[in-house]
């Protein structure tokens, strides 16, 4: 998850901290069980590569502003926007790779932009009244 069981355990302590009092045998079987779940899905997963980024001040400090809000590391959250990045750019690319075989195999047409600007003015008219 981008984080070590030292920066989970740190979190736990924190948000039960924040929470109300629990007893001391709710509180340890909270941190077992967190941290039995995190040497499992760091067994399942890869080593993670490190990569350096440079952002600008003001990125990084809404970038540190989210990690906070959300109890979370840098890292992860970093991870986490790359993931959804790169996933909606490879459905981009696709669909887009999908359109122009179907335009090279002759199953689509291209259409004026005009004539598509058209046809979305009338049904934008047509709903609206």
């Amino acid at each position: 998850m981008g984080y070590s069981l030292e920066q989970e355990t740190i979190g736990l302590i924190s948000r039960t901290a924040r929470s109300a009092k629990p007893s001391p045998s709710t509180w340890l079987s909270s941190l077992y069980s967190s941290r039995i779940q995190s040497i499992q899905m760091m067994k399942s997963r890869p080593m993670a590569k490190v990569t350096t980024v440079r952002l600008n001040e003001e990125l990084a400090e809404q970038l540190d502003a989210l990690a906070t809000s959300l109890d979370r590391s840098r890292s992860w959250v970093i991870e986490q926007a790359i993931a959804r990045y790169l996933q909606e750019q490879a459905w981009q690319v696709g669909a887009i790779q999908e359109a122009l075989d179907d335009l090279n195999s002759g199953q689509a047409e291209l259409v004026p932009h005009e004539q598509v600007m058209q046809g979305l003015s009338a049904q934008l008219k047509a709903k609206l009244g």
